[in-house]
């Protein structure tokens, strides 16, 4: 059955004159991106239509030559009618959070409350299943959004544009009830400690999964592990997780395209020199403070562009040595680890090296350009 939210937006972008057909499954409607028939005014080959079976709602025009072919509503909206997309992006997370808050009271999402509450940790010793996991509703998702405008089609519209904001367009989500506090959880406390590690809400509040959970399509297996939320002005965007007990790691952001996969962003000084890392732990063992971590890609070069000056502190490995010779090629500066220590990031030096004052061993070795690209190809 469509979703009511996609039949609303779908009227909204193609106009209530132009609907034809509709059942609980289809909706059809002449084309306003290809012009649809010029012989037939009355064809209508632009459909919303659900396969039954999912939870996302496409659109797609029968007119070969249009391009609109197969698009998650989202990713509609973003490509033809990017002024609609903030205010439906924003009614699907309040009617979800709506949803799961009228979910709260069956018995299970109510154990799994208290749990939350008291810190308790029932499951830790369960096997991972997909059973056993919370699930929120796809419209948290939009992964498959594609990163092209129509401006044109846009101010064809008789609706009017959104103001534009001069900051980030961030849908923020309260998921904290769903996690344990970290601190509630004495093995997860240990892992850090034992990571070199000492949790003290410097980078924010930070949480221990106790339940999977389902976002749309995808299974986030967050039992036994710590959870470190991203935040935007103090509210979280989305998180990082890393297992206790195994090296598995999930990344959640509520839009995956906007390009803030980076931890701690808004939390640093772009004015002053921003230390730049693969991993969150690696960037809190350096003893710098201005620091981001990239979670497993790289950082788009929009957000490099925002920075004064960027310091590169890359894994001492193959792939972070060549992406640092391309960041030292454009002129940015980039730490070269001493040969004498073989170990691959800055956590294990931090854990090999207890006395090694890594702070300023970062910036007693940083490079850039020729200098840079020839100690680091010597290092392939």
């Amino acid at each position: 059955m469509l979703d009511r939210l996609s039949i609303k937006y779908f009227k909204l972008s193609v106009g209530t004159e132009n609907i034809g057909k509709e059942t609980n499954n289809d909706l059809a409607a002449r084309c306003p991106i290809c012009g649809d028939s010029k012989k037939n005014k009355h064809t209508k080959r632009l459909h919303l239509y659900n396969k039954g079976s999912s939870d996302t709602d496409f659109v797609n025009c029968f007119n070969g030559d249009c391009a609109c072919q197969n698009k998650p509503m989202g990713a509609f909206l973003k490509q033809f009618f990017p002024h609609l997309l903030d205010r439906y992006k924003k009614e699907k997370f309040t009617e979800t959070m709506l949803k799961l808050g009228d979910e709260s009271s069956d018995d299970v999402f109510s154990q799994f409350n208290s749990e939350s509450n008291t810190g308790s940790n029932t499951k830790n010793n369960a096997p991972v299943d997909s059973s056993d996991s919370l699930t929120l509703s796809n419209s948290l998702g939009f992964d498959d959004w594609c990163d092209t405008d129509n401006s044109e089609i846009a101010k064809s519209s008789n609706l009017p544009n959104l103001p534009d904001l001069n900051e980030p367009d961030i849908v923020t989500q309260d998921l904290s009830s769903f996690f344990t506090p970290i601190e509630n959880s004495p093995e997860a406390l240990q892992y850090l400690n034992n990571r070199g590690i000492k949790y003290n809400g410097d980078f924010g509040k930070w949480y221990f999964g106790h339940q999977d959970l389902k976002i749309g399509d995808i299974l986030y297996k967050i039992t036994n592990a710590i959870i470190i939320p991203l935040y935007f002005k103090n509210e979280m965007y989305g998180f990082y997780s890393r297992n206790i007990h195994e090296k598995t790691f999930y990344t959640y952001m509520h839009d995956s395209n906007i390009g803030f996969k980076v931890a701690f962003w808004f939390n640093i000084d772009k004015s002053k020199p921003v230390y730049l890392f693969e991993a969150i732990f690696d960037g809190i063992s350096s003893g710098k403070t201005n620091i981001a971590a990239f979670l497993g890609a790289k950082i788009p070069n929009e957000r490099i562009a925002e920075l004064r000056e960027p310091v590169f502190v890359l894994d001492n490995d193959k792939t972070g040595i060549l992406n640092m010779i391309e960041y030292a090629k454009q002129g940015h500066k980039v730490f070269i680890q001493p040969d004498k220590y073989n170990e691959k990031d800055i956590n294990s030096l931090k854990l090999n090296h207890p006395d090694l004052n890594i702070s300023k061993l970062i910036d007693d070795n940083l490079f850039s350009g020729i200098s840079a690209i020839i100690r680091l190809k010597n290092k392939l």
